[in-house]
């Protein structure tokens, strides 16, 4: 009963998904999720991670994949939407925030300290 949200870690070129979670949108769930994703990699293999802009990553990546990850972080703001638009119309994003945690990330084909473009 009640909400439930799915965390789900998908491996960029296979598309093989390493973990899924389901439950809250909370830092319980984020650790286990996190905790699987760490069970799922090869042993001494590095790769790289980005997320949404969640709070509870921050946290559950640093203590669980720190010695084996880069991290960022891409957050999407998106505008209001106009007047007469449908209501299940996609909404635009005005605002790509990147932000690196640690590490070098890497940004269609670049590392990035921290970026940020409008559409």
């Amino acid at each position: 009963m009640g909400d439930a949200y799915t965390f789900v870690a998908i491996e960029r070129h296979s598309k093989l998904v390493l973990n899924i979670a389901m439950g809250k949108r909370d830092q319980v769930t984020t650790d286990v999720f996190v905790e699987g994703v760490r069970q799922a990699i090869a042993p001494r293999q590095h790769f790289q991670v980005t997320t949404d802009g969640f709070a509870p990553y921050r946290s559950a990546i640093t203590t669980t994949l720190s010695d084996c990850a880069d991290f960022a972080q891409l957050i999407k703001v998106y505008r209001a939407a106009p007047d007469g638009e449908r209501k299940y119309a996609p909404l635009k994003f005005s605002l790509l925030k990147w932000s690196q945690l640690w590490a070098s990330p890497i940004l269609n084909g670049f590392a990035r300290q921290s970026w940020s473009g409008r559409t």
